[in-house]
């Protein structure tokens, strides 16, 4: 994975956990998947 799509995700986390303060990884996978940065694929705990 290229270091600009590594950083546009951890962007992406960062921005979604500050907009929601309290979140699961469920919510996190759910909001993920909505976004085409997923290409489809869960969110994974380790990248």
């Amino acid at each position: 994975m290229k270091a600009s799509a590594l950083f546009k995700q951890y962007v992406w986390l960062v921005g979604t956990i500050s907009s929601a303060g309290r979140i699961t990884l469920r919510e996190i996978n759910e909001r993920w998947l909505r976004t085409e940065m997923s290409q489809g694929v869960f969110f994974s705990r380790r990248w």
